[in-house]
């Protein structure tokens, strides 16, 4: 790093992924980018399988942004981690 620090990349968790899972995944990226919480919804069930215990949309929409975005206030209410995944 610029101040001397040593930084280290692990790629120990890293898997080939098939161009059509990394296009889902793409598009994925770029709904969470521009906030369109209905695609979101619709890729991570249609596209990745994914769903809320409830099937609740907004918890679907929040889940993806936290594993995959940010975990900000807006995602995740004030609570902690644990909290938020209880």
């Amino acid at each position: 790093m610029p101040d001397g620090r040593l930084g280290l990349l692990d790629y120990g968790q890293t898997k080939r992924l098939p161009v059509p899972i990394r296009l889902s995944f793409a598009k994925l990226i770029i709904a969470l980018s521009v906030n369109d919480r209905p695609e979101v919804v619709r890729l991570v069930r249609e596209e990745f399988g994914g769903s809320s215990r409830r099937s609740d949309d907004d918890i679907t929409y929040r889940l993806a942004a936290f594993w995959i975005d940010r975990d900000t206030e807006d995602v995740t209410g004030p609570r902690h981690l644990q909290a938020f995944l209880d």
